[in-house]
């Protein structure tokens, strides 16, 4: 979200899919079929899967890691898409959609039913507080890296 917030170019419509924590089932068939796959974040659009690889020799002595694009008829694309595709199947709760008229409330009554515990204003104040601090680094260095790409081009 840290690259959204100080991109200059914003996407129509992010998609996230992450399992739900409060659903045992979808956890534990999840944690079943994990292969050691070293660590790496990949992040999918629409015409690319994008994969940023943490733990390559390239990205040990890189501020930051390597990354690499597979376009949409690549197999790496393909099993990423499948994958995506059964954490949803595997899902008890299949989707939410927020939009831009939906308030603070909404967002607490949904992160309630998720966690199964009440979320009040004061927690999503909390959290995001806590993610603007844990981010901070990061989007000074994308800020710079923003401005002397400007400067540059």
């Amino acid at each position: 979200m840290a690259r959204l917030r100080e991109s200059n170019h914003y996407p129509q419509q992010v998609k996230v899919a992450m399992l739900s924590p409060g659903d045992p089932r979808a956890i534990q068939r999840r944690a079943a079929d994990r292969a050691p796959w070293g660590r790496f974040q990949g992040r999918e659009f629409d015409d690319s899967v994008y994969v940023s690889w943490y733990d390559s020799p390239r990205s040990r002595s890189s501020e930051m890691p390597e990354s690499l694009r597979f376009p949409v008829g690549s197999f790496l694309y393909k099993t990423l898409r499948l994958d995506l595709i059964r954490r949803f199947d595997i899902s008890s709760n299949k989707a939410v959609t927020f939009t831009a008229e939906q308030d603070d409330d909404f967002l607490a009554g949904h992160l309630s039913a998720v966690l199964g515990e009440p979320v009040n204003q004061s927690d999503l104040d909390k959290w995001r507080q806590e993610y603007d601090s844990y981010v901070e680094d990061f989007s000074d260095y994308l800020k710079s890296m923003y401005h002397d790409m400007r400067r540059l081009g």
